[in-house]
Parts: structure tokens; C-alpha cells; sequence
């Protein structure tokens, strides 16, 4: 057992930034390729309907900037992404020059570097079980957030059982970066201990689900946190 529980792999806990930063920089030139590129892009377009024309749209954990493409097609007055991956977000700049798209390397954990009450909208597509701590990011979220503004988190729907199963192998060793993945229950309990209000859960494509949420009013967020962090890289 001891063996078991010393393998390589589970010796990243203690360093987890920097190997998944490691393995989304690997993964920049080649991900917009893989077989997983389209079902990711159906579910943007099936959440994107949710987001009025017009919006001012933040994509947290935006990558290679494939999501905030589609995003693009709502015409935001404001399109903006962060990711953990400098190489990601290079790309994503390439790929979104024509757009203007205001973005940002940097780990979300310690920061967004734009002003409270910025965007009406903020998505987290295949993301959340990567942070080590959601509940570091979340409040981040809400002081940036409108107060009507929402969020809409995209996740990979388990059932039960494989549920338990995939996160206890996590738990072993962190594949790309993955840490622990949430029931829908598990959801509406993360975000209402951050002070959101869980709307809705749908459906969006095999084993995809995504959950729509508002920043609750009286969030204690607002104005306690740094709206800019130390480390990061912009461009707009």
C-alpha cells in the first residue's frame, strides 16, 4: 500500500500548478486537433444560446481560445479569457486577433486582474476540476460579476458510481492535471458556500452538462479582493 501511494505521479500534489501548467503548454499546439475539439465546441454552443447578444463575456480556463470563439458569435462589447498556460494564451491571441479579445496568462486562484462588476457573463468550460481549490477562484468570479450577472460552469457528468471511482484514482495521480470532478449536488454546494445561487442544471451532449448560476447580491466579495494579481500577462 505504502508503494502504491508513492508513485511518481502522486508526488506532483505537492507541485500540482506547475505540472499542469506543464501539461496544457504541451498540449497548446495540439488540443484544437484532438477528437475532443468538437464535443467541446457543441457544448459552447449549447450554453452560449443562455448569453444575450451584447454581453461582456470572461471564458476562466480559456486555453487556446476555441470556447471564447464561439462566444465571439454573441457580438460581446467585451471578450475576455485567462488561462494558466502562457503558450495557450499565445495561441489564443493569434486566433482571436481580429477580435480584440482582452487576455490574460495567470493562475485565477490568486486573481483576476479586471475591476469589479466588469462582465455579465463569466463560463468555466471542462475547468473547474482542475483548480485545486475552487473555492479560491469562485469568489474571484463573483467580484468581477455583475450583481445580475452569471455563470455558467460546463462539466463532464458522471454517474455515481464511476463518479466515486474516477475521482478516488485522482486522488492516486492527478491525470492532465484533472483533481476531482463534481456531482451536480457536489456543484450547488461548492457555489452556494461562495455565495452563488445555483439556476439550473442542463444537458448539452453526451455525458455534458452544464450549470447555470447567479452571483448572489449580498456576496462578501465585493471590494475585499485585489483585482489585480501579482505574475500575470494581459493583452487587449
Amino acid at each position: 500500500m505504502k508503494r502504491l501511494f508513492s508513485i511518481p505521479g502522486l508526488r506532483w500534489r505537492g507541485r500540482i500548478k506547475q505540472f499542469e501548467t506543464e501539461v496544457y503548454e504541451g498540449w497548446a499546439d495540439s488540443v484544437d486537433r484532438s477528437i475532443w475539439a468538437p464535443w467541446c465546441n457543441r457544448w459552447v454552443k449549447s450554453f452560449a444560446k443562455e448569453i444575450p447578444e451584447g454581453s461582456t463575456i470572461l471564458d476562466v480556463g480559456c486555453g487556446t481560445g476555441s470556447a471564447l470563439l464561439v462566444l465571439a458569435e454573441r457580438h460581446p462589447v467585451l471578450l475576455a479569457g485567462v488561462d494558466i498556460s502562457p503558450k495557450a494564451i499565445a495561441v489564443a491571441r493569434g486566433k482571436l486577433s481580429c477580435l480584440r479579445a482582452n487576455l490574460w496568462a495567470g493562475d485565477a486562484e490568486t486573481g483576476l486582474p479586471w475591476p469589479e462588476e466588469t462582465f455579465d457573463v463569466v463560463t468555466m468550460t471542462a475547468v473547474i476540476h482542475h483548480f485545486p481549490d475552487p473555492e479560491k477562484v469562485l469568489p474571484h468570479i463573483a467580484r468581477v460579476l455583475k450583481p445580475a450577472g452569471r455563470l455558467i460552469i460546463a462539466e463532464p457528468h458522471f454517474l455515481f458510481p464511476i463518479l466515486q471511482i474516477a475521482n478516488l484514482l485522482l486522488k492516486i495521480y492527478p491525470l492532465n492535471g484533472d483533481l476531482h470532478f463534481f456531482s451536480l449536488r457536489g456543484l450547488r454546494r461548492l457555489l452556494a458556500r461562495c455565495r452563488f445561487q445555483t439556476v439550473a442544471h442542463r444537458h448539452a451532449a453526451f455525458f455534458a452538462r452544464y450549470t447555470v448560476a447567479r452571483r448572489c447580491d449580498s456576496s462578501p466579495a465585493k471590494n475585499r479582493l485585489s483585482p489585480r494579481p501579482q505574475g500575470g500577462e494581459t493583452s487587449g
